[in-house]
């Protein structure tokens, strides 16, 4: 009886410190945004530390494919809720279809193969960290 009342008492201690500990964190969605962008929609899950991005091709967007990857975009202070920013820039590179956005702490950058919009395209999206946003590209 000393060993259930010993075991009782130290499982209450135990779930009352969890309690705590999790009123003290915060609480994360399990839920996606959607970003709606011109080119290529994005969908990010508000995680400790930043986002999990991943591309956003509606129904698409959670099937398993070689073609949609997801990443992580450090962001401590999850800045990037309150950005208005709603168009991929074009990098206008000869050969490559390169886009980038700008987003707390660098660039989301993206490139895709094929015709914005069709459903074979393939997207590869990267974080390139820049703070300050100092990449700037000569105009031809």
């Amino acid at each position: 009886m000393k060993y259930i009342r010993t075991l009782m008492i130290t499982s209450l201690l135990l779930f009352t410190c969890t309690l705590a500990l999790a009123q003290e964190g915060k609480v994360y969605s399990n839920d996606w945004d959607k970003v709606k962008l011109k080119g290529l929609n994005l969908i990010r899950l508000e995680v400790p530390g930043g986002w999990l991005v991943r591309e956003g091709l509606g129904k698409m967007a959670f099937m398993a494919s070689s073609t949609h990857m997801m990443i992580f975009l450090p962001d401590p202070g999850h800045l990037w809720r309150d950005v208005e920013e709603k168009e991929w820039q074009n990098m206008k590179l000869k050969g490559l279809n390169l886009f980038r956005l700008p987003v707390p702490q660098g660039w989301l950058i993206r490139e895709g193969w094929g015709k914005i919009g069709a459903e074979s395209e393939i997207h590869m999206i990267s974080f390139l960290s820049d703070p300050n946003h100092e990449w700037t590209v000569k105009k031809k």
